[in-house]
């Protein structure tokens, strides 16, 4: 019972840092997105093999549009509706989670 409980706490550290990790990772790509087409598309490719993750990758998002500047806050919607229209086809998991920060 001891060995399980250890094990747990481990995993779960390990999944923390997973996360923590995953959303500096996000962060960065976050940062490197530019307006072009290649940029939107590819941030987005990648959030959508993320699939999984769709909300911490929403929340993030989120969090790092409200401190933008404004004029790059269009490149961060342009990426959303990349994401958003993408993933109509596979699953609505971004669409929920985006729904629960846009207007």
């Amino acid at each position: 019972c001891l060995l399980v409980a250890l094990w747990l706490q481990v995993a779960r550290e390990h999944s923390s840092a997973m996360v923590d990790s995953g959303s500096h990772n996000f962060c960065r790509k976050l940062q490197d997105l530019n307006p072009s087409t290649i940029s939107i598309q590819s941030l987005s490719k990648w959030m959508l093999f993320n699939y999984k993750g769709a909300a911490s990758l929403v929340r993030t998002w989120y969090k790092e549009f409200l401190n933008l500047k404004p004029e790059r806050k269009l490149v961060f919607l342009y990426l959303a509706n990349d994401v958003m229209q993408q993933s109509r086809k596979k699953g609505r998991d971004f669409i929920i989670e985006w729904q629960k920060v846009l207007p």
